[in-house]
């Protein structure tokens, strides 16, 4: 029974050593680039940091797979160059909040994002198969390094770990599949439990060691997934037994805790609640009528009020400009057919559904017309294709005078910017439709973000550039006062009953930031 006590509480020390070290290593490299981006202070011998932390993370696993004891192992510097590469492989899953970072102020070059987001249900799943091959790659050749250090060749070790990792198909996908995908999901299951338990905190000190905890367990999760991979394939691995004392442990932890208590500290200070406008996507506003009918604009503004009505434009093959968002009239009018494809005679004469509501398609001069009667502020997005980029913006110049008070947005970026050249005084808008590359550096007014991928950081940074940020769709009173907690300027909701809600209690403090963080 003492044996294995001791045998415990030696595992229990050395991998709690390991893991604050690591974690505390990788919050103070992250805090320290957020501070530098932020106050343009960033030197260019910090991106040094983060192949350290790759170096890190493979010392650990090198330890943690190898079949000794301690680590007085034989050094083989082949086999820890094949570790780093499997981690720099694996960085974007480990450290892709860096990457985000990086990519967040340090943009790529805007027709290169333009090009991405346009065509992004393209690329991204060709990326992703890309990806997965390269991770299945990396699963069936984990154990190289193992028969590099028992003194196989590197061609010998390939072979042998391709073979030792040769399982049948069920289990293979229970190893490659589930079982990563389980411990890498496990943050969004923590984040949930963590915003319920927010409700039963009262005060500033209780919520520091709270939001302590969560960033605590979010990135031991990392360690466990480490603790996965030297696990596969190799059945006699065992894990490092060093000796460590309880005051190396203790000192350790410490300092971790110290490091997430002064990032948990940053992010409840940071908050003000901001008066955000109000504008209903697509005109509605729970389903009160059908999306971009002229019915909408009315009802929604008589009930609702808003500051601003969202709705589409795209123009005819004749080079009319209509009320339409969908490319293909296949959902609301059963025609497989484009927009930009048709002409106004032809499209006059359809019948939209939805919801129970039917009404035919308006001519934007006509929409326009109406929402200037009722003095309804319009956000107009410019919804464009290979056919009409290069006319639509000269169909809106014949309406110059009816839309001074309005707005524009559209996501191409090259479009958006012909706006702002036609309408040099008024607010146009890039839509970004998803926050994982950052945004394109623009002179555009703002920036409309999308809420599911949205975070703190992209909004600080188009701060900084002097853009506002609108956000959609913001369907839930949640959302809606963690964005203005962050200082959004606009938040674009299909049920403006949302965005009435206002909460600026601590517990709405901290699932703000549980959820933009």
């Amino acid at each position: 029974m003492s044996t294995v006590r001791i045998h415990f509480s030696t595992f229990l020390h050395s991998n709690l050593a390991i893991f604050f070290s690591l974690a505390f290593f990788n919050q103070s490299l992250y805090l320290l680039y957020q501070h530098a981006f932020k106050y343009n202070k960033f030197f260019w011998l910090y991106y040094l940091g983060l192949p350290v932390l790759i170096g890190l993370s493979a010392v650990v696993f090198t330890y943690l797979q190898s079949r000794n004891q301690t680590l007085r192992h034989p050094f083989s510097l082949k086999a820890f160059g094949l570790r780093i590469l499997i981690i720099v492989f694996l960085s974007p899953i480990l450290y892709w909040r860096f990457y985000q970072l990086f990519l967040i102020w340090r943009a790529l070059p805007a027709e290169c994002l333009s090009f991405i987001f346009l065509y992004r249900w393209k690329i991204l799943p060709i990326v992703m198969i890309l990806y997965f091959g390269l991770l299945y790659l990396v699963y069936r050749l984990i154990l190289a390094a193992l028969f590099i250090q028992d003194g196989a060749t590197l061609k010998t070790a390939l072979l042998l770990s391709w073979k030792k990792t040769i399982q049948p198909v069920r289990r293979q996908l229970l190893q490659f599949f589930v079982v990563p995908a389980s411990i890498l999901v496990s943050p969004i299951l923590l984040k949930l439990c963590f915003i319920i338990l927010s409700q039963l905190l009262h005060n500033n000190i209780s919520a520091i060691l709270f939001l302590t905890a969560y960033l605590l367990l979010k990135n031991g999760i990392q360690l466990v997934f480490l603790f996965y991979l030297a696990s596969i394939g190799n059945n006699s691995v065992k894990l490092i037994q060093l000796k460590f004392t309880h005051l190396s442990v203790l000192f350790s932890f410490l300092i971790c805790c110290g490091c997430y208590s002064v990032s948990s500290y940053q992010l409840l200070d940071q908050h003000n609640d901001t008066q955000a406008l109000t504008i209903s996507h697509r005109g509605v506003s729970a389903d009160n009528a059908l999306q971009n009918s002229l019915t909408a604009l009315k009802k929604t503004h008589a009930e609702e009020q808003p500051d601003f009505i969202e709705m589409d434009i795209q123009e005819t093959s004749d080079h009319h400009l209509v009320v339409m968002h969908d490319e293909n009239l296949k959902k609301l009018a059963n025609i497989d057919a484009r927009i930009d494809e048709l002409s106004w005679d032809e499209l006059k004469h359809l019948t939209l559904k939805e919801n129970g509501y039917q009404e035919s398609i308006p001519l934007f001069s006509d929409y326009l017309k109406t929402a200037n009667e009722i003095q309804q502020k319009l956000l107009i997005e410019l919804k464009v294709s290979a056919k009409t980029k290069n006319t639509i913006v000269q169909q809106l110049l014949p309406l110059r005078s009816q839309l001074e008070q309005h707005q524009f947005q559209s996501m191409d970026l090259e479009t958006a910017e012909k706006i702002k050249q036609a309408f040099p005084k008024q607010q146009i808008g890039y839509i970004l439709p998803f926050d994982l590359l950052g945004s394109p550096r623009n002179s555009l007014d703002f920036v409309a973000i999308e809420s599911r991928t949205a975070s703190n950081t992209l909004i600080q940074a188009l701060k900084q550039q002097q853009q506002n940020v609108y956000v959609w769709p913001v369907n839930s009173a949640i959302t809606a006062s963690a964005f203005r907690l962050y200082n959004a300027d606009g938040l674009i909701s299909d049920d403006l009953s949302a965005l009435n809600k206002k909460n600026t209690s601590l517990t709405n403090k901290l699932v703000s930031i549980l959820l933009l963080n």
